[in-house]
C-alpha cells in the first residue's frame, strides 16, 4: 500500500509559475499615456477662437464719373495778332519763361509761307505723330460717344498747329531784329503746366458743381490754338501752378450709403480709367439737394 502510493506520487511533475501580459492591456496603457500627454500639451497652448464666416456676393467697388478740379490761371493777350506757341500742351515751364508770341502784322507767318512748301513744313516724324493721334481715337471710338468727335477734331487741329509753330519759332529766331518790333513775347506769370483749351470748368469748385456738370454729352472743349488772328484781351493759354487737384464724383444713393456705412473709413483707394495704378487719399462728402458728391 505504501509502495503503491509512492509510485503514484512519483508521476506528479512540478512547474514554475509564469506570468503572461495580455496584448490588450499593453495597448490600453499606451493609449492612456497618449491621452495624458495630449491633455497636458493642450493645457499649455493658447485657447483657439472659432469664428463663423459666411459667403457673400456683395461688391464694394464703386464705378462713377469724376470731374478734375484744379487751380487754373488764364493768361490774356494785350495785343491783336497771330499766335506762335513755343511750348507744347502739357509741358511744365518756369516763371517768366516764353510761352508764345503775338505777331501783329502777320509778317512772320507770311515769310514762312513764301519760303517753304507744304512738303517742307512737316517731316516723317511729324506725320507719324498725326497718324498716332488718329489711331488712338479710332481704337477707343464708340457710337454712343459720338460727341467726342468734336474734341478729336480739335486735338488734330491743335497737333497740326503745334508742329507748324515749331517751324515758326525757328524762323522767328532766324530773322531776329527784323521781326521783333512787330512781335510781342508772352511769358508765363508763374511756374506750372501749360494748357491750350477752355472748357468752362476753370472757376468751378466742389461746392458750385451741379448734376448738369456731369453730363458728358454737354461737355465742350474749346482749343485756344486755332491759327486764326486773336483779339486783344483774348485768353491765349492757361497755367496750372499747383500739383494738388481734387476729383469730384457724383454718387447714387446706394453708393453713398456704402461709404457712409464704413464709419472707420479714413481713406479711399481708387483708379482712373481702369489704370493699374492705385491711389489712396482722404475724402469728403457733400450733400446738395438730391445729389451726393464724393470729393477726393
Amino acid at each position: 500500500m505504501k509502495k503503491s502510493d509512492k509510485k503514484s506520487n512519483s508521476n506528479v511533475v512540478s512547474f514554475q509559475r509564469v506570468t503572461f501580459f495580455n496584448a490588450a492591456i499593453i495597448l490600453f496603457i499606451v493609449f492612456f499615456l497618449y491621452v495624458i500627454g495630449s491633455v497636458f500639451t493642450a493645457l499649455k497652448k493658447e485657447p483657439i477662437s472659432v469664428y463663423k464666416v459666411s459667403a457673400s456676393d456683395i461688391n464694394n467697388n464703386i464705378v462713377c464719373t469724376g470731374i478734375a478740379l484744379r487751380d487754373e490761371t488764364e493768361v490774356t493777350s494785350s495785343k491783336s495778332g497771330y499766335l506762335c506757341y513755343f511750348v507744347r500742351d502739357g509741358e511744365k515751364v518756369r516763371k517768366s519763361s516764353p510761352v508764345c508770341t503775338v505777331d501783329e502784322t502777320g509778317n512772320l507767318i507770311a515769310s514762312i509761307s513764301m519760303g517753304t512748301s507744304d512738303e517742307e513744313i512737316f517731316d516723317s516724324n511729324d506725320y507719324k505723330e498725326i497718324r498716332d493721334t488718329i489711331d488712338t481715337f479710332k481704337a477707343s471710338y464708340k457710337d454712343e460717344e459720338f460727341y467726342n468727335v468734336t474734341t478729336f477734331r480739335g486735338n488734330i487741329e491743335s497737333k497740326i498747329l503745334e508742329l507748324s509753330n515749331e517751324v515758326l519759332m525757328t524762323e522767328y529766331e532766324a530773322q531776329g531784329a527784323s521781326v521783333q518790333s512787330t512781335v510781342e513775347n508772352i511769358t508765363s506769370p508763374e511756374s506750372g503746366i501749360i494748357c491750350y483749351y477752355l472748357d468752362g470748368y476753370e472757376d468751378k469748385t466742389a461746392e458750385s458743381l451741379s448734376e448738369d456738370d456731369f453730363d458728358q454729352s454737354q461737355y465742350k472743349k474749346t482749343t485756344l490754338k486755332t491759327g486764326e488772328i486773336i483779339n486783344s484781351g483774348s485768353t491765349i493759354f492757361k497755367i496750372l501752378p499747383s500739383e494738388k487737384w481734387s476729383i469730384v464724383c457724383k454718387l447714387t444713393k446706394d453708393q453713398a450709403n456704402t461709404i457712409l456705412e464704413n464709419e472707420d473709413l479714413d481713406e479711399i483707394t481708387f483708379t482712373i480709367n481702369n489704370s493699374e495704378t492705385e491711389i489712396s487719399t482722404s475724402y469728403d462728402m457733400i450733400q446738395k439737394e438730391n445729389s451726393t458728391f464724393l470729393v477726393l
